[in-house]
């Protein structure tokens, strides 16, 4: 026992701070990544108004001569989430929707309505005429200019078609 009592000195300085750095810095990495996922998966509102109704939707579209933009997404969609954050919460993308009728479908609530239109993976995007047409479609996650030209197109796809009748 006496030989315990006898260790050799150390060579590692006795300060009691010495070994906290590796247990801090992953406790701060820990709340940074916390912090980042809270911050990437909140909610933040559209700049426009979305339908919730889909047949109300193409009620209003086909009354008014107006696009519809249909889009599929669910509450656990990141992507989608991401969508909502940064695409849909801008005024550049709430301008150009003003003339259109916005329609959102959560398909865990409305799986016939996402069956009949073939979705395998979130977000997907449709361009509708006012009929109810299928004029687009787009799968997956798009930045703001990008989902702008995609509305562009739909204009365009559906332009050639506007003279003829309903």
């Amino acid at each position: 026992m006496s030989d315990d009592l006898n260790l050799p000195p150390s060579s590692e300085p006795s300060s009691p701070t010495t070994n906290r750095w590796p247990g801090r810095f992953l406790l701060l990495a820990a709340v940074c990544i916390v912090g980042l996922y809270f911050y990437n998966t909140r909610t933040v509102p559209a700049a426009f108004p979305w339908h919730e109704d889909y047949e109300k939707a193409l009620v209003a579209a086909s009354e008014k001569k107006q696009l519809v933009l249909l889009a599929f997404h669910a509450e656990w969609c990141g992507v989608c989430k991401q969508m909502d954050r940064d695409v849909f919460a801008r005024t550049d993308v709430a301008q150009i929707l003003a003339d259109w009728v916005p329609v959102r479908i959560d398909t865990d609530k409305h799986e016939p309505l996402a069956r009949q239109y073939g979705i395998v993976s979130l977000p997907t995007f449709y361009v509708l005429s006012p009929q109810g047409k299928a004029l687009l479609r787009f799968e997956g996650g798009l930045p703001a200019d990008e989902f702008i030209k995609f509305l562009r197109a739909g204009e365009d796809a559906y332009r050639p078609n506007a003279t003829q009748p309903n």
